[in-house]
Formats: structure tokens, C-alpha cells, sequence
């Protein structure tokens, strides 16, 4: 078997994986997760929280939640104008780098060690609409009223 045939093969894999997965992805972005709440998110807590590692948050963030339009408008700029790096989550971006996580988990467990970090940034640009900030105030409201 060629290097070719098995890249392919491992990226035909990785897709079927990827539409099997998305059904169960309605199933993460349904899940009501309570967070607890704080102004600002360091990327420390972030990691204690959902134990990862800073490397791994840092990936999330990088390359995975910079695809959302909502929490790219969060992000607080330089004086030129340039996204600062090192930032403090707000409760939006750690309510959006937590649903990341958990659909990295189901990704994860059935790649079995296949990239899955720029597939997963494919998913999160085109469902947009479900990871919305609209979408977390209605998702926070439903916790506050049952408080």
C-alpha cells in the first residue's frame, strides 16, 4: 500500500467519522451546561476546569474557536488594530471553548489519533448559527430562570 492510498484512506476515514459524529453533535450542542460564572476566564482556570492542557486550550482557541464570527468580535485588539494575543476568556468564549472541548472529546475517541483539529473548525464555521452569541444568552437565561 502506497503512502498516497493510505493518507486518502485515513482521510476517508476521518470523514465518515466526522458525518457519524454530527449526529451525536446536535446531541453536545443541545446538552444545557451549567458554568460557573466569572467576569473573565484565565487561560489557567479554563484548563483547570476542563483538565486540558494549555497547549491544547491554546489549539481550541488558535484554530478552532477564531472560526466563529461572535467570539472573534470579543477579542480584544492592539492599538493597531491586531488581535492580543495571551487574552482572558469573557463567559461567551469559555461557554464556546467548553462546547469545543466536548465535541473534541467525541471527535477524539472515534479518530483514534487522526488530525481532527482542522475538521472540527470546518463543523464550528458552518453551524455557526448554533454556537452564536444569541444562542449562549438563551442557553444562560434558561439557567437563570430554573435557579
Amino acid at each position: 500500500m502506497t503512502k498516497a492510498s493510505q493518507v486518502s484512506q485515513g482521510k476517508a476515514k476521518g470523514a465518515f467519522v466526522i458525518m457519524k459524529t454530527l449526529v451525536q453533535w446536535e446531541k453536545v450542542l443541545a446538552e444545557q451546561v451549567v458554568l460557573p460564572t466569572r467576569n473573565r476566564w484565565s487561560r489557567r482556570a479554563i484548563c483547570q476546569y476542563l483538565g486540558i492542557s494549555k497547549n491544547t486550550l491554546k489549539t481550541y482557541i488558535e484554530k478552532i474557536a477564531i472560526v466563529v464570527k461572535d467570539f472573534r468580535s470579543r477579542i480584544p485588539k492592539d492599538t493597531k488594530g491586531n488581535f492580543k494575543t495571551g487574552f482572558s476568556l469573557d463567559q461567551y468564549q469559555f461557554w464556546l471553548v467548553v462546547k469545543i472541548a466536548h465535541f473534541a472529546a467525541l471527535i477524539r475517541a472515534d479518530l483514534n489519533g487522526t488530525s481532527y483539529i482542522c475538521d472540527i473548525a470546518q463543523v464550528f464555521a458552518k453551524s455557526q448559527q448554533y454556537v452564536s452569541y444569541e444562542v449562549f444568552l438563551y442557553d444562560s437565561s434558561l439557567h437563570t430562570d430554573a435557579a
